[in-house]
């Protein structure tokens, strides 16, 4: 260890010396490599040591001028003749004068490249015009047929014309009748003239498809609808620039196919929900299950087996399933919606004992139906919470009857619907809600800063409560309870700004009005029923509050207010049906179900 110590110690003490060495390395090792690249490239050149090559110019004219005097008897020999190979032999002889006096004159020269290029081009166009016109003819015999046999006619003219261009684009590049865009029209007619009897055949296989399914002979249906999309496919990969291939048309030869090879399961399952829906409708429960499980079945071997088919369909399956599902639970559900029916005449009576006993009972019941059949739509969500409710408040429900029962005033004019002559307590409020939002706090103070849809939740559970509809009161009921205020002292039936210190009051402190309500004015504005309003961010709310004058209460105030709102004097009374053969009893309390306006 001290002596590798020892030795980085040596390199260590010596370092910029070593760094030294180093670069002056470099710059010698690079000095060398210029001075080699030196001697690689250009010298000097010694003008004496130049070799000049000097053009004959008179031998290199007359070649020049032999190469356009024969080009010249070309001309004029084609101006008179198709010409000969002897002809072709004289071009020959002109170009090979041009190639010669290019070579004389060294070097590179325009014009003679040029003259050159010309006199190759008129070469290759001499040789390619035979060739062409041939071309031509094939092309023009092609033109034009009407039965199959003047179609594969048709089809060799093309190919042949197809492929002397093609010949002729490769043998004579420099030639005029060279002519790609030409080529390719040729080529695709004969695409066409191929295609064309595939596309007839696939069309024929196809009729003969649907008249073999118009005699039930499904075998032979199916064998020429295969064959039908084995030639729409070939045309698909073999011609897929054309309008022959046609993925559309394919895709729905193939749904056909699928939905001719799967009919039969699909009647199967046509008959075995027919026999379902009879037998609900006789009530048939256990048939109408295993009837409508075994199409639910058949319908997901359907989709599996054969997804193409138009007869594929999960939804389709999810409803046989949801059916039978309900078939099965019909019967068990209907005997929880007899004993719920039960529960809610015994309330609706005031038989608390009773309807105390059957609570506990019909609570485990639908839960276990919920658990059993979480996609029945039987029972509904606001049956089970009521149930629920119900179950907590059980030993609550006859204190509360009779508290309720105790404060409901006939609302003038209507047809049993019954008002809290109250605004609704904090002690009531808590003794439904279990809970008080009030920033004033006392028992029989008017609950406040509750909002629209607490309000309505709390008329919809004290109607569960009674067993009766139960919801906010209307515009309408409020101001008939209201009645007229003409020679009425509005002091003396109001929490107002001139006598309440801007303060809540105990509901029933001041004197009723003449239709036996009190607090309908001041005290706390009241939330009302808003189910005329369209807009989901407005709500009615009516009285005026304790902070509002006489004046402002003499006009009975009713304004549209943010439902959501919690106001420190804002609160609400209940309406009650006590007619329970009313006719609008049912519609009048889907108002309290806690929705919003």
């Amino acid at each position: 260890m001290s002596r590798h110590r020892k030795d980085r110690s040596f390199w260590y003490r010596h370092r910029i010396l070593f760094r030294v060495m180093a670069i002056t390395l470099a710059i010698v090792v690079g000095l060398g490599a210029a001075y080699a690249l030196s001697l690689l490239g250009p010298k000097n050149i010694d003008p004496s040591e130049i070799k000049y090559t000097r053009v004959n110019t008179e031998e290199a004219l007359k070649l020049l001028d032999a190469s356009k005097t024969l080009e010249q008897q070309f001309i004029e020999i084609s101006a008179l003749r198709e010409p000969t190979q002897e002809d072709i032999a004289v071009l020959e002889q002109s170009i090979a004068r041009q190639q010669e006096y290019s070579r004389a004159i060294g070097g590179y020269n325009s014009e003679a490249n040029q003259r050159l290029k010309s006199l190759q081009t008129l070469y290759q166009d001499t040789l390619a015009s035979q060739q062409y016109r041939e071309s031509l003819v094939a092309e023009r015999q092609g033109g034009n047929y009407e039965s199959q046999e003047d179609a594969e006619m048709a089809l060799r003219n093309y190919r042949k014309a197809a492929e002397i261009q093609r010949k002729i684009n490769e043998d004579f590049p420099l030639s005029n009748r060279r002519d790609v865009g030409r080529l390719a029209q040729l080529d695709r007619k004969v695409n066409e003239l191929r295609a064309e009897p595939i596309w007839k055949a696939s069309n024929e296989a196809e009729r003969a498809s649907e008249a073999a399914a118009k005699k039930g002979d499904w075998p032979e249906a199916k064998k020429q609808l295969a064959e039908a999309i084995r030639l729409q496919k070939e045309l698909n990969l073999e011609f897929r620039g054309l309008h022959y291939a046609d993925v559309t048309r394919l895709s729905r030869l193939q749904v056909d196919l699928a939905s001719l090879e799967s009919s039969d399961l699909y009647e199967e399952i046509r008959r075995l929900d027919a026999e379902g829906s009879e037998a609900l409708e006789k009530q048939d429960y256990s048939v109408a299950a295993e009837k409508l499980n075994a199409a639910s079945r058949l319908q997901r071997r359907l989709n599996e087996e054969h997804p193409q088919s138009r007869f594929a369909s999960n939804k389709r399956m999810e409803e046989l399933s949801d059916l039978a599902t309900a078939s099965v639970s019909r019967e068990v559900g209907a005997e929880i919606l007899g004993e719920l029916a039960e529960l809610e005449q015994n309330l609706r009576e005031r038989k608390v004992w009773q309807a105390g006993e059957i609570i506990p009972g019909l609570s485990e019941k639908m839960e276990a139906f919920r658990q059993t059949y979480p996609r029945s739509e039987l029972l509904s969500d606001t049956d089970v919470l009521k149930l629920r409710f119900l179950k907590f408040v059980k030993d609550d429900i006859a204190l509360l009857q009779d508290r309720i029962y105790g404060q409901l005033v006939p609302v003038p004019g209507s047809d049993g619907w019954h008002m809290t002559k109250f605004e609704v307590t904090q002690a009531l409020y808590h003794s439904v809600m279990l809970n008080n939002p009030s920033r004033h706090n006392g028992p029989t103070l008017p609950v406040d800063s509750v909002s629209w849809s607490e309000a309505s939740e709390f008329c919809q559970k004290t109607g569960w409560i009674l067993g009766l509809p139960a919801r906010l009161p209307m515009r309408e009921e409020f101001d008939a309870s209201v009645g007229t205020l003409r020679y009425v002292n509005l002091d003396e039936i109001s929490w107002n700004a001139g006598n309440s210190g801007d303060e809540t009051h105990e509901v029933g402190t001041k004197q009723p009005n003449a239709q036996g309500f009190y607090d309908l004015l001041g005290n706390v504005e009241e939330w009302l029923a808003s189910t005329d309003i369209l807009s989901q961010e407005k709500a009615y709310v009516a009285g005026g509050t304790a902070e509002d004058s006489v004046d402002v209460l003499a006009d009975v105030p009713v304004n549209l207010d943010n439902p959501r709102r919690r106001d420190r004097m804002g609160g609400f009374r209940l309406a009650v049906n006590l007619n329970t053969s009313s006719q609008n009893a049912d519609a009048d309390a889907t108002v309290s179900a806690g929705t919003q306006p």
